[in-house]
């Protein structure tokens, strides 16, 4: 937890959105001036139905360094920028609206500001130099916090597809973007679409790996934690140069300072000898064993016999570690430790709670000594050879089916890898168990850390009742080649046991199958139509599309993965199979809906035709100047939902069910516009051609499906079977990817008639 004093000032922002945006300057309470700005610039942009007042973890402690840094903060009215490209459009143009304000708050003594952004914060953050009022230069450095910068946690709107497509391109030189991820705690954004491998000038880092944090975040908790709040204040004061006029040190640096500050440490520490300094030792403990561990005592020098490569391990960070040809001789060396949580009896958790281990990799000619000038103290030491690393050479489908025993025997370190395991979508079940009788009052408890490519997660005071379980769980970028490797510490003989976690694996594998989940809903709801309009009712075409469709189709997507080379290829299958388990609960829910509505309607005689469909339509295009056409289409549906209760009819209800496949991209239009109008009143919708390219589509195939109600001879016709199933096999082979073809052709058609 973060402790702050916030207060906030309102200023005024000349933009075509200030009635619906507001800008703040943030000041700490006994250390800011309200009245006077002193540091260098920086914005902070929250995201999703994210606050302004978000800002004040970061900034309250920022205020505390020197040189300071003068945090801005927008309201976005808690806009839900994740279901709508045209919000994060509107927040990205208000916002370049605000840094020009900012900059001449300062009279231009910067050319720059700092981005922090939450969220989709940092996608608003990247889309800004993109728009055409963005002031050239103004933005050089962004640090994002749990953006989904690699794909969207769900696409359901044209816009946000084709912002996205956009950001994959350079979008300027010299922007450092650090993208922090929260890891598996964050269940609203994958850590692995918090990706910037891609990117250029973009690094990437997961909390569990940070030093002084390694601790999960969830999605809410990143903006908050202490261990984090306090690295990323840090760096963003130390990447500041008040004495240049762009705020900020050479792109060069700022990599440099983020990585010192947000990359995992160096698994190989670089070893440096002062030959300088000589230590001519009289009086030791001597160790004849180069496997020990002990507690030291304060000024003692301690000698132990080894030679080669050894590894030592303590809690003291200010230990002194010599090299001795013979008793007498000594050399002091001082090298790069790499820095670890602690691991005791009592530790729960990793996170950083003030004290660390150091562990050392030396390279020792007779003697390794070691000195400690602080109390309690402990050391452990081993030699680290060939036997310290173990390859695992089992396949994935051993670990799958019968798990994979690996003893770790007499050593202090040891890595363990495994080559096959590369498969992010499976989670992991790793048991220690001790090997003979465990010590029940051990210098330090067995530590673990996984590692994946530079991601690393630490598992601390295991074996504390002879048994421990650890979860392993990590993400990958397909573009990257790595696998799983486990560093062990330990002070005694361990059993390591690891298997799949079949219940982790199918949570994780429903996260990453949604977006899939609801294009393969589109594409079943198609095939139950195609199967109605073959003559029979609805349960029939329905029964048919699960028993010859869906198996079929299941097939044609796992052959065309396969072919495609995706390791996950039988993702594409089993989100088949869950879609086709929801559409049953729709046409249920759909059914009991009808009933309902046949009971509220009955006393109201209705009459319908299908030469009547005209009028809803006429009015629905009179309307697209009034409302929104999410809106509008969600009415439609509501007035088709309607009338089928009361003349039941099975193409009409296909249509339905259909129709209800296009709800999820419509919905969210309907509840951003119910916020707007419940917060700032009602407004008449922006109108460009750009909004009515998108639109387009989605209107056309709700009125269109509507209307044709009337000529079911057309319905019926083997054309409209073929268009039926062209779409289906686009859908299912690549919808998950391109949702929006129609949409893409629209406005590449209109674009060539433009030019």
């Amino acid at each position: 937890m973060s402790y702050s004093r916030p207060s906030f000032r309102r200023l005024p922002v000349t933009s075509r959105l200030s009635n619906k945006y507001k800008m703040y300057l943030y000041r700490e309470g006994g250390l800011d001036d309200p009245n006077k700005l002193t540091g260098v610039p920086a914005l902070f942009i929250p995201g999703h139905a994210g606050s302004y007042k978000q800002v004040r973890s970061i900034a309250g402690e920022t205020a505390h360094y020197q040189p300071s840094l003068d945090f801005f903060t927008v309201d976005l009215n808690e806009e839900f920028s994740a279901v709508s490209g045209r919000l994060l459009l509107d927040q990205a143009e208000y916002l370049n609206d605000v840094v020009q304000l900012i900059l001449t708050l300062y009279q231009h003594r910067f050319s720059s500001v700092v981005i922090v952004g939450h969220s989709m914060g940092g996608i608003v953050a990247r889309l800004m130099p993109t728009l055409a009022n963005y002031q050239s230069h103004s933005i050089n450095t962004i640090l994002t916090l749990a953006s989904p910068h690699a794909k969207a946690p769900i696409v359901l709107d044209p816009k946000i597809a084709r912002i996205y497509q956009s950001l994959i391109h350079p979008i300027a030189p010299n922007i450092t973007i650090m993208s922090l991820a929260g890891g598996t705690s964050d269940s609203i954004v994958n850590s692995d679409a918090a990706s910037l491998s891609r990117a250029p000038g973009g690094l990437t880092a997961f909390t569990t790996s940070i030093p002084q944090v390694w601790t999960t975040c969830d999605h809410m908790a990143i903006l908050w934690c202490n261990q984090l709040v306090k690295r990323v204040s840090k760096a963003l004061v130390e990447v500041t140069n008040k004495n240049d006029i762009s705020g900020t040190r050479p792109f060069d640096d700022r990599i440099q300072i983020f990585q010192k500050y947000f990359a995992p440490s160096s698994a190989t520490p670089v070893l440096k000898v002062w030959l300088a300094e000589y230590v001519n030792v009289q009086e030791a403990i001597m160790m004849d064993d180069p496997r020990m561990a002990m507690a030291m005592q304060m000024n003692q020098v301690t000698l132990i016999r080894g030679t080669g490569h050894m590894g030592v391990l303590s809690n003291d960070k200010d230990l002194r570690l010599l090299i001795c040809g013979n008793k007498h001789d000594c050399q002091r060396i001082t090298n790069t430790a790499i820095r670890l949580p602690t691991s005791t009896m009592t530790d729960t958790h990793s996170s950083f709670h003030g004290t660390s281990f150091w562990f050392h990799q030396v390279n020792v000619d007779q003697y390794l000594g070691a000195q400690s000038t602080n109390k309690d103290t402990f050391i452990a030491t081993d030699t680290i050879d060939d036997a310290s690393s173990i390859i695992v050479p089992f396949s994935i489908w051993d670990v799958m089916m019968k798990g994979v025993s690996i003893p770790i025997s007499g050593k202090l370190y040891s890595t363990i890898s495994f080559p096959a395991i590369r498969q992010p979508l499976l989670a992991y079940q790793v048991t220690l168990t001790c090997s003979d009788q465990c010590d029940t009052q051990p210098l330090f408890a067995p530590l673990v850390q996984q590692t994946f490519g530079d991601e690393s997660k630490f598992h601390v005071g295991l074996i504390g009742k002879e048994r421990s379980v650890i979860d392993i769980n990590f993400y990958a970028d397909p573009a990257m080649d790595h696998s799983l490797e486990l560093r062990v510490w330990t002070p005694y003989p361990i059993h390591v046991q690891l298997a799949v976690d079949w219940y982790g694996s199918i949570g994780k594998c429903i996260l990453r199958a949604g977006p899939a989940i609801v294009v393969y809903i589109f594409v079943i709801t198609l095939m139950v139509l195609q199967q109605t309009l073959r003559g029979g009712s609805l349960l029939s075409g329905l029964t048919t599309s699960l028993k010859v469709d869906v198996p079929s189709m299941v097939a044609v997507v796992s052959l065309h993965g396969i072919l495609s080379q995706r390791d996950t290829w039988w993702l594409h299958a089993v989100s088949f199979l869950l879609a086709a388990g929801i559409t049953c609960l729709l046409w249920g829910v759909l059914r009991l809906l009808q009933a309902v509505f046949r009971v509220l309607f009955w006393p109201v005689p209705l009459q319908y035709h299908s030469s009547m469909m005209w009028v809803p339509s006429a009015i629905a295009l009179a309307l697209i100047r009034v409302f929104p056409v999410p809106v509008i289409v969600v009415g439609l549906y509501i007035f088709w939902l309607v009338i089928t209760a009361r003349n039941q009819d099975p193409i009409r209800e296909a249509i339905l069910l259909f129709l209800t496949s296009l709800m999820p991209y419509n919905v969210p239009g309907l509840i951003v516009y119910i916020r707007d109008v419940m917060q700032l009143g009602w407004q008449t919708p922006s109108w460009s051609m750009i909004d009515v390219l998108d639109d387009l589509p989605a209107l056309a195939t709700v009125l269109s499906f509507i209307a044709m109600d009337q000529y079911s001879s057309f319905l019926k016709s083997r054309y409209f079977s073929y268009l039926i199933t062209a779409t289906i096999l686009y859908y299912a082979l690549y919808g998950d990817h391109d949702p929006f073809p129609l949409h893409r052709l629209v406005h590449h058609y209109c674009h060539l008639i433009v030019s």
